[in-house]
């Protein structure tokens, strides 16, 4: 894994991980999801065994 490479295996960067989603994906996107996570206090919150998968061409995710 490149983090393992680039990092070591200790001090995990959090900071640095969260800016570089934050800059891919937008602020307030990151925040949703630190919230959602937040919220569900270590529950799964997305079955990915029984979500629809998106084909990439429609211009809408299931």
């Amino acid at each position: 894994m490149e983090y393992v490479a680039f990092y070591g295996t200790y001090d995990i960067p959090v900071d640095t991980i969260v800016a570089a989603r934050e800059e891919t994906y937008g602020r307030h996107r990151v925040q949703r999801w630190i919230e959602d996570l937040e919220k569900a206090k270590g529950k799964p919150i997305a079955d990915f065994y029984s979500e629809e998968v998106w084909d990439g061409e429609s211009d809408t995710m299931p």
